[in-house]
């Protein structure tokens, strides 16, 4: 999502009060999606009012070593902590 989808879509959303706004993504460098999540992560609703949910590998039952070990091979390790660790230090 970019920002200036972002300011688009806030004001329908919030034309309600009982709206959700649900986005998912995975990092992808210190972006817009990184400023959302850090504005949930602290906390702090002057930045935003989201709720941060976060979802590990190894959260998902039936996934563990062997399972990594076949991800790792299909998009190496640096997309792995990207995409299932969540790694905003990635690029």
């Amino acid at each position: 999502m970019t920002k200036d989808l972002y300011k688009k879509l806030v004001p329908v959303i919030s034309a309600r009060s009982d709206s959700k706004f649900i986005i998912n993504s995975a990092p992808n460098g210190y972006n817009f999606f990184y400023d959302l999540v850090l504005g949930a992560t602290e906390g702090n609703h002057d930045r935003n009012c989201f709720h941060l949910t976060t979802t590990y590998w190894w959260q998902v039952e039936g996934r563990g070593e062997e399972w990594v070990r076949e991800q790792v091979k299909m998009i190496g390790n640096r997309d792995f902590d990207r995409l299932y660790n969540l790694s905003f230090n990635v690029k």
